[in-house]
């Protein structure tokens, strides 16, 4: 058997490296050279190595201030392409700016990949106080809008798995923390067609949300808007979720949604 084909056949410098970049996907504030090495228990030499060497491939990102280090958006792009997603981007761009010049509001692209939703697009609102944030970063499916619309999509087997691996915490007064609850409303937003976010994971901050479906009705990522709950108010979230939910299904028509 060559060592190709040997199951036992390691290659320590690349698991190190593949610790490295899991380790640093959850901590997304980075880490520096000592933290990495006292958590994974490597020597300083190859953390140095290994971390040097991601970052002139540009994989890493380094705070000069801080000399940590975190994941950069190329990692993002690379899991977006490996994912059979790589003209998401492209074929959801023109209605998220239609969508951003009528509402106004940062209006984002997201997927979900494990338990947790990751923003891959966002084009930020015209107002001059906006809510923006970084491609890459992570979401919570149970407690906003992306989320909750992608698992009200899901086949119905699919989202319990998923709901019953979730970690459900208290974000604010509005967070459901009832699985019973979610399911209720998850079945409102699958009926409805987009999902709503009451400042259930950030105070003063409200989302609409509708999904992107494939040929299958499979949702393969999640359209939204934020934006400050005094500038986007509850008594508007059913106007401005028709919009959304209408605007998106151009988009799921792209990749051979058919609405029944």
């Amino acid at each position: 058997m060559t060592e190709k084909q040997d199951p036992n056949f390691q290659t320590p410098m690349l698991d190190r490296a593949f610790d490295i970049i899991e380790l640093l996907s959850k901590n997304s504030n980075g880490l520096g050279i000592s933290e990495i090495m006292r958590i994974l228990d490597i020597p300083k030499n190859s953390v140095f190595r290994i971390t040097g060497a991601l970052y002139q491939r540009g994989y890493l990102i380094r705070d000069e201030k801080t000399k940590f280090f975190s994941l950069s958006r190329k990692l993002v792009d690379v899991g977006f392409s490996a994912l059979g997603k790589q003209d998401l981007l492209e074929e959801s761009l023109d209605v998220m700016r239609e969508i951003q010049s009528i509402t106004k509001e940062t209006t984002l692209l997201g997927i979900v990949a494990g338990k947790e939703g990751i923003i891959m697009n966002q084009i930020p609102s015209s107002h001059q106080i906006k809510l923006t944030v970084d491609v890459g970063m992570c979401f919570s499916l149970y407690c906003s809008a992306p989320g909750k619309a992608y698992l009200a999509f899901l086949p119905e087997n699919e989202s319990n798995e998923l709901i019953n691996k979730l970690e459900i915490k208290k974000h604010t007064s509005r967070t459901i923390t009832s699985k019973v609850k979610l399911l209720e409303e998850l079945k409102n937003i699958r009926k409805q067609g987009y999902s709503t976010d009451l400042a259930e994971e950030f105070e003063g901050v409200h989302c609409i949300g509708a999904p992107i479906l494939n040929q299958d009705g499979y949702p393969i990522a999640v359209v939204w808007i934020t934006g400050p709950s005094y500038r986007f108010p509850e008594q508007n979230f059913n106007s401005i979720g028709e919009l959304v939910k209408e605007k998106v299904e151009m988009i799921s028509k792209k990749f051979g949604f058919k609405q029944l």
